[in-house]
């Protein structure tokens, strides 16, 4: 019963999966403290202290450029931030299982040519 869940989680994609969700939400406030402490003021000495430089209004309505780029910046940081403290571990380690699982059916294949030729030599 559990070597069935056990295999079924270690497929990849529930482990993916359930990786990327509690990483996303355990991040964003990481994230939304980064961006309001260092990102916005950042893009804001940029394009001056008041932040009506990268605002657009058409009809009314108002379209702050500023916050779109400390999203994007945080998008970025925040998936570089996984991907190497998440992913890169993961796919070395399954590479790393693969390579241990693939070197044990060379040796066992190398074994058994040794044993015919050991039988076809007598």
């Amino acid at each position: 019963m559990f070597r069935g869940l056990r295999e079924f989680v270690n497929q990849g994609d529930v482990v993916d999966l359930s990786v990327g969700v509690v990483v996303g939400v355990a991040f964003t406030t990481l994230a939304d403290a980064f961006t309001q402490g260092l990102i916005t003021p950042v893009v804001r000495i940029f394009v001056g202290n008041d932040a009506g430089d990268l605002e657009i209004v058409i009809a009314g309505q108002t379209i702050d450029i500023s916050l779109m780029i400390s999203a994007l910046i945080t998008f970025v940081f925040t998936m570089i931030v996984i991907y190497f403290i998440f992913v890169v571990p993961i796919n070395r380690f399954r590479a790393r299982r693969a390579f241990d699982s693939g070197m044990d059916e060379q040796v066992e294949l190398l074994t058994e040519i040794r044993d015919l030729l050991k039988d076809s030599s007598r």
